[in-house]
């Protein structure tokens, strides 16, 4: 059968895109080198549309991972938070069920807050989708990383770190209300009442003759001669 009519897609390797064109309303593009395709908005740059497959609003490749929450707004609202941060150009938004759509309904440049261009009612349930790239690992815990690294403080939320092996704490710190060892107090430094008593910082362990060549001692230090 002959062909009547030929349609192509806008297309080229990834170097082509390197370009960063802005695709109009609907138009497709196809990245040869990844086999990506992308769908314009007539607003976005290549770069910051998702690949078609992912269930954002462009898509993101099947080798990129997302991050889905909703909140209810407890008041008149015209920033939101995404606590984990996010990068301009991967985050959809939805309120009360309607997408919104970025540069136009909300401001999205990258960190921690969206601003919406009207206020979002109170009551008004705000879903976010963001496109975490290729760098996680569906699978990655704290169990199964040898090295995992805080980006902040830890925040056990009044709960208890249970385990059994080591911890090595390098630096300098302070136990509130004592350090225990199964339930029984190791280090409890508190003058209470004691009159002329000071709270003991530091404990070392040294030899007698370490111990005479000090020379000078620290009221805070405790020193135990082995």
């Amino acid at each position: 059968m002959p062909r009547i009519d030929l349609i192509q897609f806008r297309r080229g390797d990834n170097t082509a895109w390197e370009a960063d064109p802005i695709l109009a309303s609907g138009e497709p593009g196809i990245d040869l080198s990844n086999n990506v395709l992308k769908v314009g908005d007539g607003l976005r740059p290549w770069s910051e549309l998702y690949a078609i497959g992912s269930g954002l609003g462009g898509g993101a490749s099947s080798n990129q991972f997302v991050l889905r929450d909703v909140e209810i707004t407890e008041s008149d609202t015209t920033t939101l938070s995404i606590p984990s941060g996010y990068t301009s150009g991967q985050i959809d938004i939805w309120q009360n069920g309607v997408k919104l759509l970025e540069h136009l309904d909300f401001s999205a440049t990258g960190g921690t807050d969206v601003t919406f261009a009207h206020p979002a009612p109170s009551g008004s349930s705000i879903e976010y989708i963001l496109n975490m790239g290729t760098n996680l690992s569906p699978s990655k815990n704290i169990v199964e990383d040898s090295t995992p690294q805080l980006g902040g403080n830890l925040d056990i939320n009044n709960k208890t770190l249970i385990g059994h092996g080591s911890i090595d704490i390098h630096g300098s710190g302070s136990f509130v209300s004592g350090l225990s060892a199964y339930n029984s107090p190791v280090v409890v430094s508190n003058t209470g009442n004691i009159e002329g008593a000071s709270v003991v910082n530091n404990i070392v362990t040294l030899s007698q003759a370490d111990y005479d060549n000090l020379g000078s001692y620290n009221s805070q230090t405790l020193y135990i001669i082995e």
